[in-house]
C-alpha cells in the first residue's frame, strides 16, 4: 500500500491551490498585520529591492540647486511630492563637480550637452540624424 505515503502531499497540495486561488482575500490581510515585515519577504522572494527614496529637500541638502535650476522654491516650496531628481543623473552631476571643480549648473550643463551628444542630438536640440525631419515645406 505505497498510497499512503501519498495523502499527505495531496493535502499540502490542495491547500496551497486554495491559498493560491483566494489570495486577493488572505493577502491584505497578512499584511495589515504584519506590515512591513510581510511586504519585505514578499519583495526578497520575488527579487525586487526598493530603490533609494530621494526628495528635493534631500537634494537641495547636496548642493543640487542653484538661482537658475532653483529646486527650493520651485518644488520645495510648492509642496512637491515627488521623489526628487534622478538618481543617475545626481551621481553623475556629482562627479563632475568633484573632478572638474564645477559649479552645480556648469556641472549640470556638461552633463546635459553629454547626454545629447550620446543620443546624437546637437547643442542647439536639433537632431543629427540625417534621416530625422526638422521641417515641413
Amino acid at each position: 500500500m505505497p498510497a499512503k505515503h501519498y495523502g499527505p502531499l495531496i493535502i499540502l497540495a490542495v491547500v496551497a491551490l486554495i491559498m493560491f486561488h483566494l489570495r486577493k482575500r488572505w493577502v491584505p490581510r497578512v499584511e495589515e498585520r504584519f506590515g512591513d515585515k510581510f511586504a519585505e519577504l514578499r519583495a526578497r522572494f520575488a527579487g525586487y529591492h526598493q530603490a533609494e527614496t530621494g526628495s528635493f529637500a534631500l537634494d537641495a541638502e547636496q548642493g543640487l540647486t542653484s538661482s537658475t535650476f532653483d529646486i527650493e522654491s520651485d518644488n520645495i516650496g510648492r509642496g512637491d511630492t515627488r521623489k526628487g531628481l534622478d538618481e543617475n543623473a545626481k551621481k553623475q552631476v556629482h562627479e563632475l563637480m568633484k573632478k572638474k571643480g564645477l559649479s552645480f549648473d556648469d556641472a549640470r550643463l556638461e552633463y546635459t550637452q553629454s547626454v545629447m551628444k550620446n543620443n546624437n542630438i546637437a547643442a542647439d536640440g536639433t537632431p543629427l540624424d540625417p534621416k530625422a525631419v526638422t521641417t515641413l515645406l
